[in-house]
């Protein structure tokens, strides 16, 4: 191709300052901004309300007429909007790939590429059916949406009106058919994706890190009062990311290994909050904090000696990109995309969801063997090089461009 290669963004997300939008922002945020470096001209076509940010000169922002961004992911009738909104910036701007992010869901352009190639990125869903956590993240899910403060409208009439359009079409569903490649987070998804769409293209592109911002080289944010390994989590403080379970598999090391420190870092749903913070009143090891900003974020990492990742399922999250390009052994729950990437890299430790007892065995195993400790350290960092977000969007350019192969 003689000229660079257009992509359209389509997402409900745009920022890089909203904390309310955690990872997911930034995925968007980063991925377009990665894409831009790469010499890639990008469109971003969104339904956020406030676009106060100033991306790659490469970024060309757009958003819908009436945006109303106030929700979490997915909203059918933003989503048409977008939709119908995108179709003349597609000639205009002479796109070759529509990419929708910052995860799976239906979209018209499955059906209706006018040409085009129609990008995914696919995530695993959480598990609401599961036995054993399902009413966990139920009511997890339903916090979150308190916490952070966006409306849940009783009814919508254009949400309505637009999934009977996406069932008649048929894109109602979290894979639509019609998709031409799959670019999924979690390597687990592959079986799912073979089975449900073996006439897309599938690739393995999970989340990425800035390597510039995320290093070992930078100084501590919290200084040391004791001698023992700190445990760090950063995210959402919530049932979905297990943190009561890790909270209960700390205090029961403390006896043992009372000069051990856990730093909460992240928001959560102020009654839950409340409840870990009972937990641990009489534990003064246990630290939280909700208000570090993101220029500081990245010296939270390099106050820790490892990261803890233990969500009751889920994809690849950027924290666990971050962690490794900190240098951070990491412990990780299995039957996730961070276990997937954590085993694949040999970065850290793996234990069942929701396990204390073994959440508690891997704690001990990394304060008592030092040499495991360093071990998964210097593999943890080898591994950021292949997160690092400027990979990651050659791994997509190397998806778009066989897709366009493959569409002559």
């Amino acid at each position: 191709m003689s000229r660079p290669l257009r992509v359209l963004i389509l997402t409900y997300i745009y920022t890089d300052y909203d904390p309310r939008y955690g990872g997911e922002g930034r995925v968007v945020w980063e991925t377009t901004n990665a894409l831009a470096r790469a010499g890639v001209e990008v469109y971003v076509i969104t339904s956020m309300k406030k676009l106060d940010t100033v991306p790659h000169p490469n970024v060309h922002l757009y958003q819908v007429p009436f945006a109303k961004k106030d929700f979490l992911n997915f909203n059918a009738g933003e989503l048409l909007k977008i939709f119908f909104w995108s179709i003349p910036l597609i000639f205009l701007k002479g796109i070759d790939i529509i990419h929708h992010l910052p995860t799976n869901g239906p979209n018209p352009f499955a059906r209706f590429k006018f040409g085009k190639t129609f990008v995914m990125s696919a995530d695993p869903a959480w598990d609401y059916e599961n036995s054993k956590f399902g009413k966990e993240l139920k009511l997890d899910n339903s916090q979150k949406n308190q916490e952070a403060g966006f409306a849940k409208r009783s009814f919508d009439l254009s949400s309505r009106l637009a999934l009977r359009f996406f069932r008649m079409i048929g894109v109602d569903n979290k894979f639509p058919e019609g998709t031409d490649i799959f670019f999924y987070r979690a390597r687990s998804l592959q079986p799912t994706l073979e089975s449900l769409r073996p006439e897309s293209i599938l690739a393995y592109v999970p989340n990425g890190v800035d390597t510039q911002m995320f290093s070992p080289q930078n100084p501590p944010l919290f200084e040391r009062t004791q001698q023992g390994l700190r445990f760090l989590h950063v995210g959402s403080v919530s049932r979905r990311k297990g943190t009561e379970h890790l909270l209960n598999a700390f205090v029961s090391i403390l006896p043992r290994y009372p000069e051990s420190e856990l730093f909460l870092v992240g928001r959560g749903h102020p009654e839950f909050i409340a409840e870990l913070k009972q937990t641990a009143a009489p534990y003064p090891q246990v630290h939280f904090f909700d208000n570090i900003s993101n220029d500081d974020l990245p010296r939270a990492y390099t106050s820790a000696d490892v990261f803890c990742l233990v969500p009751l399922s889920g994809s690849t999250p950027t924290v666990m990109g971050e962690a490794m390009a900190s240098g951070l052994p990491i412990i990780a729950t299995k039957e996730s995309g961070s276990g997937e990437a954590v085993e694949e890299h040999e970065a850290g430790l793996l234990v069942e969801p929701g396990n204390e007892a073994e959440l508690a065995q891997a704690m001990v195993n990394l304060i008592e063997e030092r040499a495991i400790l360093e071990e998964k350290k210097a593999n943890s960092l080898a591994a950021s090089r292949f997160f690092d977000w400027d990979n990651i969007a050659r791994l997509l350019i190397a998806g778009y461009e066989q897709a366009l192969v493959n569409k002559k």
